[in-house]
């Protein structure tokens, strides 16, 4: 019996060890990978929790008011070359975009960085050995800062392929070439390039990525300036007194229009100024002219006012611009004409308590007068004349000011055909539901323009890739003077407006 119960239940015993083997290996399997199964099915609700965080810190710190906008930018990643938008960075900041809309009623939310927003929202993925650290940052439309804060992420392995984290961790990893910059490092005080406040001072600078250039100059007695950039890059320019932490006066051109500039006065004192990308990621060369003057631009006695109906004849100095003020007792559209039979010429225009421009024109070649549309009589406004490119010598140029007839339309589709003549159309928009408006054209050459009414605020449109003949403006209800002009005047050319 004892061989039968061996032969039966000694391979019974050996099954049944193996068996008992094989369950401690599934056992230690399943304990293995407990945690990475958990952290990965964790992962949405991490990122959940960390874009609810944000937006709780957002509209605590934004009013829901009528007539406020807030831009979401990606979230950059410094583990992905040049600063780009990593993928986990655009996961939160499209979250955050979808969030922000659900809870703000009034406040309207956007993704453009046309600058034309109020506020907007950047950021940055920082990713350390068991967290990642996201930076909020809140920026107000002139550049200073509204606020901020950071929250944290488990690093888990999924978290890890999102941010790519290898690539910034890795001491070997690549790293984009610098571009050569005589003048660095400035971005941090001390470090400023100082700059001789008289005359013209000309620096040609790369801006890099999160790059700040710093200038510095000490005024003893009371001067204008003029700050010229000419790049095709999208620029923010800011002047700052030493020791303060807003700007006095700023320049924010997120269009990339060749030439954004800023013209005040300054007390004694000093100052700096800041050249920036809009974007932390906005890379490029740029050439920067700064012009000190001892005869002050605010002062209404030196600038001389033009009327209805009057004439100028004037002159450019060699490191401009000249000033005008056009002024009409009687609020209407008027229209000043400008001409230099030596070179083209480029008017910018401002609210005359204020260095930030409304709009620009530059005319295309010598001889052709440059008309721009002005809305007098309500808020004073002032000119600035400058040339269209640099000439290093004085330009002589006649300004006149006459009234403008526009015809008032409406958003019906109507064509409206552009002038033949060489010269702009100007007409009157009432709208009287504010949403989305179309504006078409038949030529690709045609500047268009909508000033919202009666300050005179440049708008930004939307051009479509598929679409390029069509404009899509966000409109209030209010009165809007539209500029068209056709650059082919042998064409024949219509603009139309719809609601979309």
């Amino acid at each position: 019996s004892s061989h039968i119960y061996e032969r039966h239940c000694g391979p019974f015993r050996t099954l049944k060890s193996k068996w008992e083997m094989k369950k401690k290996v599934i056992c230690l399997f399943i304990l293995f990978i407990l945690p990475i199964y958990t952290g990965f099915s964790d992962t949405i609700g991490e990122i959940d929790r960390t874009v609810n965080r944000i937006s709780a810190y957002i509209t605590t710190t934004i009013q829901d008011k009528e007539g406020i906008s807030i831009s979401i930018e990606p979230l950059l990643s410094d583990s992905k070359k040049n600063g780009e938008p990593g993928i986990l960075g655009q996961r939160i900041s499209s979250l955050l975009e979808l969030s922000l809309a659900s809870i703000y009623k009034h406040a309207k939310i956007t993704h453009s960085l046309d600058g034309s927003s109020m506020f907007t929202v950047s950021g940055e993925i920082q990713p350390y050995e068991k967290k990642v650290r996201v930076i909020i940052r809140i920026i107000k439309s002139d550049g200073s800062l509204a606020g901020g804060m950071h929250t944290d992420i488990v690093r888990t392995p999924e978290i890890n392929a999102l941010i790519n984290a290898n690539s910034s961790m890795d001491q070997g990893a690549e790293q984009p070439p610098p571009i050569e910059d005589q003048f660095e490092p400035d971005d941090n005080p001390g470090f400023e390039v100082e700059v001789q406040p008289e005359g013209k001072s000309t620096f040609e600078r790369n801006l890099t990525f999160q790059d700040i250039d710093r200038f510095i100059f000490q005024l003893r007695d009371k001067k204008s300036i003029e700050i010229s950039v000419f790049a095709d890059i999208d620029i923010k320019m800011l002047i700052f007194q030493e020791g303060d932490d807003f700007p006095i006066a700023t320049n924010i051109d997120p269009e990339g229009t060749g030439t954004s500039s800023i013209n005040t006065t300054l007390n004694a004192g000093i100052y700096v100024i800041e050249i920036s990308g809009f974007t932390p990621y906005v890379t490029g060369p740029y050439k920067l002219e700064i012009s000190f003057s001892d005869e002050p631009l605010e002062s209404g006695k030196k600038i001389p006012v033009i009327k209805p109906g009057e004439k100028l004849n004037r002159s450019v100095p060699a490191n401009g611009p000249d000033w005008i003020k056009p002024q009409s007792e009687i609020p209407g559209f008027y229209s000043l004409v400008l001409n230099s039979s030596d070179t083209a010429l480029k008017v910018t225009v401002y609210s005359d308590k204020n260095s930030q421009p409304l709009f620009k024109e530059t005319g295309t070649y010598p001889g052709k007068p440059l008309i721009t549309g002005l809305f007098l009589g309500v808020i004073p406004v002032k000119v600035g004349v400058n040339t269209a490119s640099s000439t290093g010598e004085p330009v002589f140029y006649t300004a006149g000011l006459q009234e403008l007839r526009v015809t008032k339309v409406y958003p019906d589709g109507t064509h409206y055909r552009l002038n033949n003549e060489n010269s702009p159309l100007f007409i009157l928009l009432r709208i009287i539901n504010s949403g989305k408006y179309t504006i078409e054209f038949k030529e690709p050459d045609t500047d268009i323009k909508v000033l919202a009414l009666p300050a005179m605020v440049k708008l930004k449109g939307i051009y479509k890739s598929n679409n390029p003949l069509k404009a899509i403006f966000s409109l209030s209800s209010g009165d809007y003077l539209i500029r068209a002009e056709s650059k082919n005047a042998n064409a024949v050319n219509y603009i139309s407006i719809n609601s979309e």
